[in-house]
């Protein structure tokens, strides 16, 4: 992370404004590729996954514009686990840095 945050989506309100739409329809009327969709709505654990990028952000408020970002998209600066983020060789630095 890059202390930015990432935008991440609310998978229950976008499964609501799904409803019993495929992922493929859905994809379609949000003008997405259906894998797209896939990757987006996979848990952050699974190396599949992929945060919502600028243009499907777009692209869903496009075919809802009844809807606000905030009703389908957050901020997710959560810090805390920044770190565990460090790569090894700044983490031993730090650990030299504390004795």
């Amino acid at each position: 992370m890059d202390g930015r945050g990432r935008v991440k989506v609310k998978l229950d309100a976008l499964r609501k404004l799904q409803g019993n739409m495929s992922d493929a329809e859905f994809s379609r009327k949000i003008g997405v590729a259906p894998s797209t969709l896939f990757r987006i709505k996979l848990p952050d654990t699974d190396e599949r996954h992929n945060d919502p990028g600028e243009v499907f952000i777009a692209k869903v408020l496009n075919a809802y514009p009844d809807l606000k970002f905030e009703d389908l998209f957050f901020l997710d600066s959560d810090l805390r686990g920044r770190k565990n983020e460090l790569p090894d060789r700044k983490r031993s630095l730090r650990r030299k840095a504390e004795i």
